[in-house]
């Protein structure tokens, strides 16, 4: 089992963000986003109550993906080798979904340092 958490742990941080309406939009949504020690992040997006077809994820004021919207709802998986950003994020750092240039929903992330505790943690007991 052990093992298992430490394949676990090539990951450097995991951080989160709420999405929330913003400017009377009352969508909402969720995003995660890992970051893994050979560079690349991964990154899901969950989103409802959005109105039209398409909306833009955009990490720090960089755009990160494309999304499409089927009746006010989405789900997206993406990567920083499909997209071609080079964004590694922070927690506080903000999230934004805009559509036609305005952000509709915004968060800030949060996570990142408990991976890392436990990755020294496992590290250490396994000298033991």
């Amino acid at each position: 089992m052990l093992r298992k958490i430490r394949n676990f742990l090539h990951r450097k941080s995991l951080l989160k963000a709420t999405l929330s309406g913003v400017a009377g939009h009352t969508g909402s949504g969720s995003f995660d986003y890992v970051h893994y020690a050979d560079g690349y992040a991964q990154f899901d997006v969950s989103l409802c109550g959005v109105a039209g077809t398409r909306a833009s994820l955009y990490l720090e004021g960089v755009e990160l993906a494309e999304i499409a919207i089927a009746d006010g709802k989405a789900i997206f998986t993406g990567d920083t080798r499909k997209s071609g950003a080079s964004v590694i994020a922070l927690p506080g750092d903000n999230v934004e979904i805009r559509q036609h240039g305005d952000v509709i929903l915004r968060g800030g992330l949060t996570g990142g340092m408990r991976l890392r505790r436990l990755a020294q943690a496992l590290t250490r007991h396994g000298k033991d």
